[in-house]
């Protein structure tokens, strides 16, 4: 994964969906290496995070709290395709890399809507934090193993 904007070419629609949300520029730019999936957010949001894929006209706010009980900020339960988020969740927070400020965060990929794509959502959440947490990310292959292995002990 990359965060340099120089070494990634984001979809449009990333940037226009981004803007549409925030009315700003993003502060992180990122595309998974390997995989045809990009984000872009700015964080400090309150400790609330909020994870838009306008591919799907779809997003889930939720906090720490919340999210723990696979829940959105208001109380609702997190929506099936959230699955992977909750994963790169509690595989952040046991590794101590997920920053406590929150975010704001779009994400785009080009796989068709599935598990690939939720999967991917999952994934770009994940790398983020990490570079955020730690200034780099772990390779792409180590990313997926370990979201696959949460995402197996939460489906138990």
């Amino acid at each position: 994964m990359t965060n340099d904007p120089n070494n990634i070419n984001p979809p449009l629609r990333l940037l226009v969906a981004f803007e549409a949300l925030t009315q700003q520029p993003p502060e992180v730019m990122m595309g998974v290496a390997g995989r045809e999936v990009w984000l872009a957010g700015v964080w400090g949001h309150h400790e609330r995070w909020q994870v838009h894929v306008p591919d799907w006209e779809a997003q889930v706010i939720f906090n720490a709290a919340s999210i723990a009980k696979r829940q959105n900020a208001a109380g609702r339960l997190l929506p099936p395709w959230a699955r992977p988020l909750i994963a790169a969740w509690q595989m952040l927070d046991s590794a101590h890399h997920l920053p406590s400020e929150g975010a704001r965060f779009v994400i785009v990929a080009d796989d068709p809507p599935g598990p690939r794509y939720e999967f991917s959502v999952g994934l770009a959440f994940a790398a983020a934090c990490y570079a955020r947490s730690s200034g780099s990310v772990p390779p792409t292959s180590a990313l997926i193993d370990a979201l696959e292995r949460r995402l197996r002990l939460i489906d138990r």
